[in-house]
């Protein structure tokens, strides 16, 4: 559908010069891109509370960087330093505006970048028509699949207008046999390397772009690429120099050997239709899986097409590279050990880009009198798609800002396993100036604990507990290494805030039981319990 090798032989119209009908389209895309991300976060009264929980660690590593501390050396985090980077005029806004209004400028800054994209998938379509550029933007600014990630600071939205600027500059107009212009292979190479900059999964992207580039231009002109995605690469580089194998260890090593998560092919392949879908009814669950096929078959169609018409690489057209794109990122999906719903918008550029271009095809080929019918069909569509954005999932949940506050104020080093919580409460920022002892990313440390790999925070919690500081009762025996590091870090605490009343997922029943018998529980704010140190 959306075509392969053979569709030079396809008479499509040459769209008219249109720069102030893009311009209107580019606006149009945008607000709705915005409304369809920031305005359930609005609803729910979120923006200043926990969305997610990547976000708080973005943010809190940021904000390390920005006092001194390095992250693989000083704390652990399982990314490369992209994000870090990109997220530090953040955190200094923070010392201006508090970590709460930080944090949801950072995602208000997300949410932009989505509408930035949908502009970008409709720019990248738009030589093959206005049909395409309409579909395909729309469908990026409004997929509920897509807006789930898009809504605060997760890494797929910055893959994703990497990999869509670098498709931008290597476009090629339908029945154009010319080779990518020297820039636009350096603004792919630069794409591609930062997109490996902020996520590791950003590599398909540059084997394909590589690919792509070494079939249109050569081998040459893919070295030359290669020197502008280190360039890209360098702020991750950057950061991962000062202890080049800790870096290794955080980035590679334990991410390659943590336990897989046990979200079934079918279940991942069913969140391209919907991010429910895990969630959902039988019936509704098995549409999504049956459309999320669809949609596979959809991007091997035009590579499966080419091939068999043995086309040449060098003349394959952009849809043919956009399915390869989409089946290696896919591929990618449905192996990686770790899962998340918002992982699935790392494949909607490429799947937009598709779904957009056949739209094109098919419009150039219907009579002119089933244009009618075909836009009612398209509007009809478009409620369903407009419902799924709006109401998907990932809005999260409100906090009560100044009270959670005053609170933090009132209770110096106030611990939390969940840095957007410190964040929501204005803490994290004063109290990395005040050596309050945090954790950047639990979930991050307990991979790298249950994998062997030393880490900073260990090292500071057993240095701590040899030296006999802490409360009388001391810790609990026998706890296993991550728990020994909340310990040392709730023992020199005055406050706690902990989510969901002590769940598994912050401490055991013995630490819980230590807990209780240092701290008392003062209140509580929305999902959030306040933890005070007993007299």
């Amino acid at each position: 559908m959306a075509g392969g090798g053979g569709e030079r032989r396809v008479a499509l119209p040459a769209p008219r010069s249109g720069s102030r009908g893009l311009v209107v389209l580019a606006l149009i895309l945008g607000c709705l891109a915005v409304a369809m991300r920031l305005g359930p976060v609005l609803h729910r009264g979120s923006l200043r509370g926990v969305i997610g929980y990547d976000d708080g660690v973005h943010l809190a590593a940021a904000q390390h960087l920005l006092a001194g501390d390095l992250p693989y050396t000083d704390f652990t985090f399982l990314q490369p330093g992209g994000v870090v980077v990109a997220l530090a005029p953040f955190a200094a806004v923070a010392g201006l505006v508090g970590d709460s209004w930080a944090l949801a400028a950072a995602r208000v800054a997300v949410v932009l970048v989505g509408a930035v994209n949908a502009v970008l998938v409709a720019m990248i379509l738009r030589p093959r028509g206005w049909t395409a550029a309409v579909v395909g933007g729309a469908l990026y600014a409004a997929w509920g699949t897509i807006t789930i990630a898009e809504r605060t600071v997760y890494l797929e939205p910055l893959l994703n207008v990497c990999v869509l600027v670098a498709l931008l500059g290597l476009r090629r107009a339908p029945g154009d046999r010319a080779g990518p212009a020297p820039r636009a292979v350096r603004v792919a190479g630069a794409m591609a390397g930062l997109a490996v900059a902020f996520k590791l999964w950003g590599a398909a992207d540059v084997l394909v772009l590589g690919a792509l580039v070494g079939a249109r231009a050569g081998v040459r002109a893919v070295g030359r690429g290669a020197l502008w995605c280190v360039v890209g690469l360098s702020p991750a580089l950057a950061l991962a120099v000062a202890d080049p194998s800790a870096a290794w260890r955080n980035i590679v090593a334990i991410q390659r050997g943590r336990e897989a998560n046990p979200t079934g092919a079918l279940e991942r392949i069913g969140t391209l239709v919907s991010p429910v879908a895990l969630t959902g009814p039988t019936i509704g669950h098995a549409l999504a899986v049956a459309g999320g096929l669809l949609l596979l078959a959809l991007c091997a169609a035009p590579v499966a097409r080419a091939v068999y018409a043995r086309v040449r690489p060098r003349d394959w057209s952009d849809p043919v590279w956009w399915g390869l794109l989409a089946l290696a990122q896919m591929a990618l999906l449905l192996v990686a050990p770790s899962w998340g719903t918002h992982y699935t918008a790392f494949v909607g550029p490429a799947l937009c880009l598709l779904l957009g271009a056949g739209a094109g095809r098919l419009a150039a080929r219907l009579p002119t009198q089933a244009h009618p019918w075909a836009i009612a069909a398209g509007a009809v569509l478009a409620v369903p798609l407009a419902v799924s954005g709006a109401v998907a999932p990932g809005w999260g949940r409100p906090l009560a800002n100044e009270p959670l506050a005053a609170f933090a104020r009132e209770h110096e080093c106030t611990w939390s396993a969940t840095p957007s919580v410190l964040a929501a409460a204005d803490a994290s920022r004063r109290q990395i100036r005040a050596g309050c002892p945090d954790v950047v990313d639990i979930f991050g440390l307990r991979l790298a604990l249950d994998e062997g790999s030393p880490t900073p925070e260990l090292a500071a919690a057993d240095a701590r507990a040899a030296r006999g500081a802490g409360p009388p009762a001391g810790p609990p025996a026998g706890l296993p290494p991550d728990e020994r590091v909340i310990w040392a870090q709730l023992a020199d605490a005055r406050g706690a805030l902990l989510t969901n009343q002590l769940s598994r997922n912050e401490m055991s029943p013995a630490l819980e039981e230590w807990l209780r018998g240092e701290f008392a529980q003062a209140g509580r704010n929305h999902h959030v319990g306040l933890w005070e140190r007993l007299p």
